[in-house]
């Protein structure tokens, strides 16, 4: 297959398994950890802050986070670096997918964060 043959992101995928394993490896747990960060905040806003404050509350929140982190690294794995004999990522599309996913998750953390921020130092007379 020529390289105009190949989709954008076979392309990004064929990079990306030229990257070295260690940085994969690294990529792949930067982007687990950025999915269990936001699996948390989403089950603290649907149980509510201060249900944090049950203990069986909070430990749901922390199992849960988890246990998506877990599930990701190891699909992350399984994507960017492979296993067994083949130390090369199972798809170069799949690869790209996951990493575009992973951003995809750091800007909405970061558009999260910037939003929980400015509410917070709204003063306390201004509805919200």
């Amino acid at each position: 297959m020529s390289r105009q043959e190949l989709s954008r992101m076979e392309v990004w995928g064929t990079r990306l398994s030229g990257w070295p394993r260690l940085v994969r490896v690294i990529l792949c747990a930067v982007i687990a950890l950025l999915l269990a960060v936001f699996a948390s905040q989403l089950t603290v806003l649907l149980l509510g802050p201060a249900a944090l404050y049950d203990l069986d509350t909070a430990t749901l929140a922390f199992v849960i986070s988890v246990v998506v982190g877990v599930i990701t690294y190891a699909v992350g794995w399984w994507m960017l670096v492979g296993f067994g004999d083949n130390p090369e990522p199972s798809s170069a599309s799949r690869a790209a997918g996951f990493v575009v996913f992973g951003v995809l998750i750091a800007v909405v953390l970061v558009i999260w964060f910037l939003i929980s921020a400015v509410i917070t130092a709204l003063p306390p007379e201004v509805p919200i």
